[in-house]
């Protein structure tokens, strides 16, 4: 990535202020710039120069979720080398598993990673494991204590790793395409929750169990019914507007608040005030722009676009007390090159890290700091956010621009205070690309100032005394 610098003159105008207030007494989880691995498009030979470890270590992945998503209710951990999607406890499937064909399963499939690899990548990276329990193949072929044991076997392996885990989630969108029947219904779901919890709590008091429902409508009654079972609320959420899929960036640029989340938010925590249960934390395990090929007359995303609304979604996670986050995918394999389709975090062909590792890096550094009060006005397309380094010695503030207008910023400190450093991420000389520069500002007492382009996110660290 080329880093340009660049100066700007300020001119005496006031243009956009922000100020920056009193603590919010919240603290920013450090699990919420996190991955979505697939085992099955994970090839461990991609993993031995070291530079996919050093990608995510330098990104600050917080947290790694895994096997994925959909693939958790076809993943059989103990064999894990059938194919993708199958159903390996269909029992015309299992007539077929000679000691022959698991031979050739294995060597076909061996090299995908597996939990050992997993472990080591977690370890190496300093991230932490959240591993999956298949419920599904249990309740497709009603095998319910079979797939409990199998579970439980999973969570004793997993206690004696290093690094040790405590999250597991339940499944993966349950309610998901209720006519195809390849995931649990909600009202199975929520029955079938209390009992896994029982069973793995049973071997592991400690663990953390995260359920997941296709959509938010019924989270409330979850709670209620089954929430003394479970810890933390996952909610899946794609970035697009109008229409599942498509982007358009001018609705984007006019958006103050995201109606689609803050209606999910505003459900989880109605639900948990109804019921009680305080305990409960939220979480978006799978997120990112959606596909956003251009169909339809929308916008395709670009590497710009792809890490603008990324940090939006940050940016409102850190906003609205998420617990834990993990974009997706790490990698996907896709006959498209560049942005649209899926947004994999490291290229299937290259393994190179895209734009937005510098997103990543930035919004890691926020974590286990205490968000600020900080004003929006984001009428002028302007958004920000500022939290307090755990150290207390620094205030990390993130303002994004979403219109199409240069921007003159002023940010208002709490205290006086000097820029350590202000990065922007913004347009490349070629259409869609996306630079990061070094961006130069003015410290005055209390005040920064400085100049920021169009469609663009400033990151900066502002030593305060």
């Amino acid at each position: 990535m080329l880093f340009i610098f660049t100066a700007f003159s300020f001119s005496r105008s006031k243009g956009t202020e922000i100020e920056i207030g009193a603590s919010t007494g919240r603290t920013v989880s450090p699990y919420l710039t996190g991955m979505n691995p697939i085992y099955s498009h994970e090839s461990m030979e991609t993993w031995k120069d070291g530079r996919k470890i050093m990608d995510l270590k330098t990104a600050g992945v917080g947290c790694f979720r895994y096997p994925g998503g959909h693939v958790v209710s076809f993943w059989d951990w103990e064999f894990p080398y059938h194919d993708t999607y199958q159903n390996f406890w269909d029992p015309a499937y299992i007539e077929t598993l000679t000691p022959e064909k698991r031979i050739e399963l294995k060597r076909e499939n061996g090299h995908r990673m597996g939990l050992t690899d997993y472990f080591k990548v977690c370890a190496e990276a300093s991230m932490e494991p959240i591993v999956g329990i298949n419920m599904f193949q249990g309740y497709k072929y009603n095998r319910l204590e079979d797939s409990i044991a199998k579970a439980v076997r999973l969570v004793e392996y997993c206690r004696s790793q290093n690094p040790q885990v405590k999250y597991y989630y339940l499944d993966n969108e349950a309610g998901h395409r209720p006519t195809q029947g390849a995931h649990v219904p909600v009202d199975d779901y929520i029955e079938l929750i209390p009992a896994y919890s029982k069973a793995i709590k049973a071997v592991q008091p400690n663990a953390q169990l995260i359920v997941n429902l296709i959509r938010g409508g019924r989270v409330g009654e979850m709670i209620q019914k089954s929430g003394e079972h479970f810890d933390i609320v996952d909610n899946h959420w794609y970035y697009s507007n109008k229409k599942w899929g498509l982007f358009h960036i001018k609705d984007w640029r006019a958006e103050e608040k995201n109606r689609r989340f803050e209606k999910e938010v505003r459900q989880f925590k109605e639900g948990k005030k109804k019921s009680g249960r305080d305990h409960i934390k939220l979480a978006v395990l799978e997120w990112n722009l959606g596909p956003a090929t251009g169909k339809e007359d929308s916008d395709k995303s670009t590497y710009l676009t792809q890490g603008l609304i990324q940090a939006d979604m940050l940016m409102q996670f850190i906003n609205h007390d998420v617990f834990m986050a993990a974009i997706w995918p790490l990698t996907w394999p896709t006959e498209n090159k560049g942005p649209g389709g899926f947004r994999s975090f490291l290229d299937h062909e290259t393994g190179e890290a895209s734009s937005s590792k510098h997103i990543f890096r930035w919004f890691s550094m926020a974590g286990n700091g205490t968000l600020l009060n900080c004003s929006n006005p984001s009428a002028e397309g302007i958004h920000a956010t500022a939290v307090l380094r755990k150290d207390g010695n620094s205030i990390l503030v993130y303002v994004l621009n979403k219109s199409e207008k240069s921007r003159k910023i002023t940010i208002i400190l709490p205290k006086p205070g000097a820029v350590v450093s202000a990065q922007s991420f913004q347009k490349g000389s070629d259409a869609g690309d996306a630079v990061v520069i070094n961006l130069p500002s003015k410290t005055t007492g209390q005040s920064v100032v400085f100049k920021m382009t169009d469609t663009s996110l400033v990151f900066l660290t502002i030593k305060v005394k």
